[in-house]
C-alpha cells in the first residue's frame, strides 16, 4: 500500500473530532434496535458508510478507498469469529 495523508488543507483537530464522535456511536450501535438483529446491521452498514465518508473526505491516496472497498473485506467472516462484518457485497 502506498503513502495515505491528509488532504491539502484538512485540519487534524476536526478529523479527530469527528472519528472521537464515530467512535463514541459505535459503541452504542445496537442500543436503541430492540434486539433486532436486522435494525442493528443496518445500524452498523450506516456507521460503516459515515466513516468511510469521513475518510475519503479527509485523507488523501486512491489505496485507502481501494482498501475500504476491496473483495477481503466484503468477504463474509465464518460464524466462529467473534467480529461481525458486512456480507454483502456493494451494488456495482
Amino acid at each position: 500500500m502506498g503513502a495515505i495523508g491528509l488532504r491539502r488543507k484538512a485540519d487534524p483537530g476536526s478529523l479527530i473530532a469527528e472519528l472521537r464522535r464515530l467512535s463514541s456511536e459505535a459503541e452504542s450501535l445496537g442500543q436503541g434496535a430492540g434486539g433486532s438483529r436486522q435494525q442493528m446491521r443496518q445500524e452498523y452498514l450506516i456507521w460503516t458508510e459515515s466513516v468511510e465518508q469521513l475518510l475519503e473526505h479527509f485523507v488523501a491516496g486512491a489505496e485507502l478507498a481501494e482498501a475500504l472497498r476491496s473483495e477481503r473485506y466484503w468477504r463474509p467472516r465464518p460464524r466462529s469469529q467473534s467480529r461481525a462484518r458486512a456480507a454483502a457485497a456493494p451494488s456495482q
